[in-house]
């Protein structure tokens, strides 16, 4: 038949058979050469032994002298030499296995080492830089551009321009991708802008001391980084000083200290490795809590209720707004429940800002926003 001709069902059985005569002679060839292979493995193997106890036989008929033992070859040191030199054979090729996992051990061990050498561009163990006896968190972004190192030649911030003042709550919106993650990054120094300026205060990040830039930064995620020991320790982190009522009023701000007291150990379970014995609204709201317990002058919340549910979500952002009093909050935000009540929303798109305004000034001006 004709390819035209055939059925629905024929032309699938046709593809299929045709599909599968490929991966048959691949097939076929892999089985020939395994066969043979195999079979040369045990010709020499056999070969060996018809070999070994052959000349062996040849000694003994022979007899000639066993310089050892100084007598002529019996059956008992043929024996001995065949099993010696296949003993040793095994031996041999049980250890090359070990061989390999040196050589892999040595080559992993350059790389863990060459990491370990390398000079960081950005460290939290360089004690240089200003260090202002007091701190207000106006942040200004003037015309910074970013490439990640990894693709230098795709930008993902194309002059962006904005100021987050104190006692100002601004959010960031837009589509996954657009640079409002990376402009939180450029805050905390997690990298170096390319181009442009971004000062906190009127200093330079760059020229400011890393360790004390970060003491002063508060950061809440999406996927809230808990350490593997207890839920004291992990506020402690924030606030080492802090004492047991000042942690149990974070808890109570952030509505963690309910779950909390439900525990066996309560401030003292232990939280497991990655948090696994907390849901994640839970791990979220412990994470919010040692935001407050920090008390920083600059907030930064990068979808930080994304976990909750509704109820908890609405408790938590009266509280959020309420700590955002006094400082600089800038948080990142998909859900209009938490961009609404900002005093600045920031509309990202592809690496630019198109709009700027309040919730309300947005939606009337029926832009991107408003979209």
């Amino acid at each position: 038949k004709t390819v035209a001709s055939l059925s629905g069902q024929e032309k699938e059985l046709s593809r299929y058979n045709v599909a599968l005569d490929k991966h048959k002679k691949t097939t076929t060839k892999f089985a020939i050469f395994s066969g043979l292979a195999m079979g040369l493995v045990w010709f020499s193997l056999f070969g060996m032994y018809a070999l070994g106890f052959w000349y062996g036989a040849k000694l003994i008929h022979d007899g000639t002298t066993n310089a050892i033992r100084g007598r002529p070859y019996q059956g008992g040191d043929v024996l001995i030499v065949f099993f010696s030199i296949m003993f040793a054979g095994f031996s041999i090729s049980q250890a090359s296995p070990a061989f390999k996992k040196f050589a892999q051990a040595k080559s992993a061990g350059g790389r863990a080492f060459k990491i370990i050498d390398r000079k960081s561009l950005i460290s939290v163990e360089d004690d240089s830089g200003i260090k202002p006896d007091s701190i207000q968190g106006i942040v200004e972004f003037k015309d910074v551009k970013f490439a990640y190192p990894l693709k230098p030649d795709r930008q993902v911030l194309k002059g962006i321009s904005l100021t987050a003042k104190t006692n100002e709550k601004v959010a960031f919106v837009g589509e996954s991708g657009c640079g409002k993650t990376t402009c939180v990054q450029l805050i905390e120094r997690f990298y170096d802008f390319d181009s442009g300026s971004l000062t906190i205060d009127g200093h330079e990040v760059k020229e400011l001391n890393l360790r004390w830039l970060r003491e002063n930064i508060g950061y809440v995620g999406q996927e809230p980084v808990l350490f593997a020991t207890s839920i004291k320790e992990n506020l402690l982190l924030a606030k080492e000083d802090a004492t047991d009522d000042e942690v149990w009023d974070a808890l109570k701000k952030a509505n963690a200290a309910d779950f909390v007291n439900l525990l066996p150990d309560k401030l003292d379970s232990f939280v497991g490795t990655n948090a696994t014995q907390l849901s994640g609204g839970q791990k979220q709201r412990l994470a919010i809590a040692r935001a407050i317990l920090k008390n920083p002058a600059i907030l930064l919340l990068d979808e930080a209720t994304s976990a909750l549910d509704r109820k908890n979500e609405m408790e938590i952002q009266k509280t959020l707004d309420e700590i955002a009093k006094g400082r600089t909050t800038i948080t990142i935000a998909h859900r209009l429940t938490t961009v609404q009540n900002a005093d600045k929303i920031v509309v990202f798109d592809q690496g630019q800002i198109v709009e700027q305004g309040s919730h309300e000034e947005l939606v009337n001006k029926q832009g991107r926003y408003y979209n």
